[in-house]
């Protein structure tokens, strides 16, 4: 979880630091995002801001006692000049939607929605946290079991919405998967069907079964072979004319 800090310096810097340090310690310096310490050298503090904004999870607005009426120099107040930087954290982090947080210090008050920007009026209706000197411990910690359960919760939509998305990816593939055609191989081993052997009717056969079906007289003579099974008197005739039964 990414945690952003706006504040005022002159309203509650010393609150903001030592939350920053408890944040620090729970979720990582790299995860708490503090524009004392933050931005790099040189780098425009505008820009910077949007694009931490723009990957953090939760905004903390830590409003003290002066936040609603700080004034500049001319005696303006602060909220109303455009590019006060706070105006601008507080209203990246509503018009991205992500939880902004009123958090308020000591006696603070959370200001009403007519006491602010147009930008900035859905502040009014966010549910505070409070903290104060004397039990900051306890109240820092409270924020800090509530940040931690917000990350818990979000984590697992974000789980169910992976498994969600794997399962529908799934389903699909199987959906829209074509049969297999057969293969080369098979086809070229299947034989072609004037090649097939067709069964042997032993009923229409002239013997009286396979063990005694003999070849026909013709087509062993035909062949040149010897008939010594043949014992009938015009088989023997033959036999005789031809010298093999002398």
């Amino acid at each position: 979880m990414r945690i952003f800090l706006s504040y005022r310096r002159r309203d509650t810097q010393h609150a903001a630091g030592r939350l920053a340090d408890r944040l620090n310690r729970r979720f990582g310096s790299d995860n708490v995002f503090v524009d004392v310490t933050s931005p790099p050298p040189g780098v425009d503090y505008h820009d910077y801001i949007t694009q931490a904004i723009e990957q953090c999870d939760v905004l903390l607005a830590i409003i003290g006692a002066e936040w609603i009426n700080a004034r500049t120099a001319a005696g303006t107040r602060r909220l109303d000049e455009a590019d006060d930087l706070m105006r601008l954290e507080i209203a990246a982090g509503l018009e991205r939607g992500i939880p902004v947080v009123p958090v308020l210090v000591d006696d603070a008050s959370k200001p009403r929605a007519d006491q602010l920007p147009p930008e900035l009026a859905a502040l009014a209706s966010r549910q505070a946290i409070r903290i104060s000197h004397a039990s900051f411990d306890v109240d820092s910690d409270r924020l800090i079991a509530s940040l931690t359960k917000r990350r818990k919760s979000r984590r697992n939509v974000l789980i169910a919405a992976a498994i969600g998305a794997i399962t529908v990816a799934a389903t699909a593939a199987v959906v829209i998967s074509p049969p297999h055609a057969p293969s080369a191989t098979s086809r070229t081993l299947s034989p072609p069907a004037s090649s097939a052997v067709k069964p042997v009717s032993w009923q229409n056969s002239p013997t009286k079964s396979p063990a005694t079906a003999l070849p026909s007289a013709a087509s062993q003579t035909r062949a040149g072979s010897p008939l010594p099974f043949m014992t009938d008197s015009r088989s023997l005739q033959k036999l005789k004319c031809r010298g093999l039964a002398c």
